[in-house]
């Protein structure tokens, strides 16, 4: 089969295994619509897309999901939104990291003091201390 072809739902999902002997964990398969977007699969059947761009002269990726998660076009969409900040001289995976980091102001809020409350009596000093 091709490694270079237009993605299609029904393409993606009959795509072959990886053979258990190759050397490889995953065969690459790359869209001809959208420049960068990739589809592994590996040796037990696992397929998941995969964004791949050069940037400031360094090969990256970032992982889209599971083809269980999201669809070609929505894989399609997301890899068109990353080609965008690309142009914009925008590094797509430092972007989104920056956007899931939490602040420590955050993190005390949502996760530390509602655990805190329930197994210590005195989580009122730890919240003047941080405050």
């Amino acid at each position: 089969m091709l490694k270079r072809f237009k993605f299609t739902d029904k393409v993606i999902k009959a795509l072959p295994n990886n053979p258990s002997n190759s050397a490889s964990t995953d065969v690459e398969y790359c869209d001809t619509q959208v420049i960068g977007l990739k589809c592994l699969v590996g040796k037990t059947g696992n397929k998941r897309f995969l964004f791949r761009y050069t940037f400031n002269g360094r090969k990256q990726s970032i992982g889209l999901g599971s083809i269980t998660d999201i669809n070609v076009s929505t894989a399609r969409k997301i890899s068109q939104k990353y080609r965008v900040s690309l142009s914009e001289g925008i590094n797509p995976k430092a972007e989104r990291d920056s956007q899931q980091r939490l602040t420590l102001n955050e993190f005390f809020n949502q996760h530390y003091l509602p655990s805190i409350r329930k197994r210590k009596k005195s989580w009122e000093d730890d919240k003047q201390s941080l405050i």
